[in-house]
C-alpha cells in the first residue's frame, strides 16, 4: 500500500550510510539507489494514478534522477506525458498528490518547477512535439536548458512506448536541423 511504499523509501538513506560504512563504493550505491528510486516511483505511479490512466500516459524522470545520478534525495523532477486525446479531468487533483507523496517522502519540490504539477511538464505527446520544434528551431536561453532538461529524461511508468516515440522525434528534429548541434 501507499504508507509501506513511503516507509520503505523513507529507509533508503539508512542504508547509503551503511553501505558506505561498509566500504562499497559510491558508484554501486548510486546504481542501487537509482534503481530503487526507479522502482518507487512505479510503485507509486501504480498506486496514486488511476488504472485507467495507466495505458494512456507514461511518468517520466527528467534531469539527474532520469540520468539516475542521484544518491541522496535531491529535487523531484517529473513529468508526464499523455496520449494525445487523452484528458482526464481530475489530472490537478492526481498530481497533487503524487506531488505531495513525493514530499512526505523527503523529495523537495523542484524550485525550477520541474514536476507533474506544472503544465509545462504534464501534457500530451502533441505539445511536447511543438516544444521539441520551437527548442530546436528557434532556441532561446530557456529552451536550451527545457532540451536539455528532457533530453535527460528517463520513462519509468505507465505506456512506454508513448515516451519512446517522442524520444524518436526527438533525434529526428535534432538529425534534420544539424545547426542546431553546437548549441
Amino acid at each position: 500500500d501507499l504508507q509501506s511504499v513511503i516507509d520503505a523509501s523513507k529507509r533508503i538513506d539508512i542504508m547509503i550510510k551503511t553501505l558506505h560504512l561498509k566500504g562499497v563504493k559510491s558508484r554501486y550505491i548510486a546504481k542501487l539507489v537509482s534503481e530503487m528510486h526507479k522502482k518507487m516511483y512505479a510503485k507509486l505511479f501504480e498506486l496514486i494514478f488511476p488504472s485507467e490512466w495507466h495505458d494512456k500516459c507514461t511518468l517520466i524522470l527528467l534531469g539527474s534522477e532520469g540520468r539516475g545520478e542521484q544518491i541522496l534525495k535531491t529535487d523531484q523532477d517529473n513529468g508526464i506525458i499523455f496520449e494525445d486525446g487523452f484528458e482526464p479531468e481530475d489530472h490537478d487533483e492526481v498530481t497533487r498528490k503524487f506531488t505531495e507523496t513525493l514530499d512526505e517522502i523527503g523529495f523537495p519540490r523542484c524550485k525550477g518547477n520541474v514536476m507533474v504539477i506544472n503544465p509545462k511538464w504534464a501534457k500530451n505527446a502533441k505539445a511536447y512535439k511543438e516544444d521539441i520544434r520551437r527548442w530546436i528551431t528557434t532556441p532561446g536561453k530557456d529552451d536550451l536548458m527545457d532540451m536539455a532538461i528532457f533530453y535527460d529524461t528517463f520513462a519509468v511508468a505507465g505506456n512506454i512506448s508513448i515516451f519512446k516515440k517522442l524520444r524518436d522525434f526527438l533525434m529526428e528534429q535534432i538529425k534534420d536541423h544539424k545547426t542546431f548541434l553546437p548549441h
